[in-house]
């Protein structure tokens, strides 16, 4: 049996977030190349009245694009390594599909999860690891809805789907899911994750359901739109975390600051995706940009969505979005760009 995929948006329970989950069809007249190879889990035989399909069907980078149309970049973004699909039938009863995607990091596992928080927390038993972030993220690694269960485990990020949802393709869902995770440890937060203040200005504090690691600016879009072009030149070989903090004063109505960090593999890296941010972002202060950004850079600039703010110090970069007026802007960005000045400094001395 041979499977497509299209991509959707889901709009999260929240307004103003986006996330991306890949929906699988059913069959199509399309032919699609495929290939078997060994699962990096084992899946039982069966779950509940559903049996497994003899063998899997495996993708690579050069083939996810023929099972997954027009989305495959989002898997590549982060660093995917290889893809397995199994089918599960039943006599009367809709399919399951299961797919379990290797990636080469449990940083990118965690970060394919972390793109979208929605659905109901699941425990599926696998061994906790142990969480550096202080609350900056949720602490489950298992999300489900509708009928999909979507988990990272170590280096691997599943979804498992059930066409129709009954609570006896629920339970075969995820007893399935912990087949998959057992023996395996549950992915903690990237690092770069940590540099997030819990608050800013006391007053704006960290939403650990709207954090999101990734690499490109694919991903950086799905969650909040820039540019159809990668203005701040992000590739694989960078770390980049956005994430939004909301007023817990009772008498502020203020819509979510947005904080995003970045950090490359160098400093010539950093300043030249600085330039071409400033200059397809802010053409308006563009003429007034400095010329030698070897010192670092820190400023704030009032546009039509409100003050934004920037920082690059050595090889990290802070923006912040959304900033309400210039004097919350200028201290939000002091208060991260010291954290990035901090974290650069301790390396250099280390």
């Amino acid at each position: 049996m041979q499977w497509i995929a299209i991509t959707c948006l889901l709009f999260l329970s929240e307004p103003g977030w986006t996330g991306f989950a890949l929906i699988p069809a059913f069959p199509g007249e399309s032919t699609v190349k495929m290939s078997c190879n060994a699962s990096p889990a084992q899946l039982p035989q069966t779950a509940g009245p559903w049996s497994r399909s003899a063998a899997s069907q495996h993708w690579d980078a050069a083939t996810i694009f023929e099972y997954i149309n027009g989305a495959g970049e989002m898997y590549l973004a982060y660093r995917f390594a290889g893809l397995d699909v199994y089918l599960y039938t039943a006599p009367g009863r809709d399919d399951i599909l299961v797919e379990i995607y290797e990636m080469k990091s449990p940083d990118d596992a965690f970060g394919l999860l972390s793109s979208d928080w929605g659905g109901d927390p699941v425990d599926l038993g696998n061994q906790p690891a142990q969480d550096s972030s202080g609350g900056r993220v949720p602490p489950h690694r298992a999300l489900y809805g509708a009928g999909l269960l979507r988990f990272c485990a170590r280096n691997l990020y599943g979804r498992i789907l059930a066409y129709t949802e009954t609570p006896e393709s629920k339970e075969a869902v995820l007893s399935l899911g912990r087949a998959i995770a057992a023996g395996q440890e549950n992915p903690p937060p990237p690092q770069w994750i940590n540099r997030l203040p819990l608050r800013l200005n006391e007053s704006w504090r960290l939403k650990p359901n709207r954090v999101c690691f990734f690499r490109s600016h694919l991903i950086l879009n799905s969650v909040y739109f820039l540019s159809q072009k990668n203005i701040l030149n992000l590739d694989q070989a960078c770390e980049a975390v956005f994430a939004e903090y909301e007023c817990n004063e009772t008498s502020a109505t203020l819509p979510p600051v947005k904080a995003l960090l970045i950090r490359y593999p160098g400093a010539d890296r950093a300043r030249q995706a600085f330039q071409r941010f400033f200059e397809a972002y802010l053409p308006e202060y563009a003429a007034n940009r400095p010329g030698d950004l070897s010192a670092g850079f820190q400023d704030v600039y009032n546009i039509e969505d409100g003050w934004v703010g920037c920082a690059w110090h050595q090889n990290h970069a802070a923006i912040l979005f959304e900033c309400p007026d210039q004097q919350t802007a200028q201290s939000m960005l002091q208060q991260v760009s010291g954290e990035i000045q901090r974290v650069e400094d301790s390396h250099d001395g280390s």
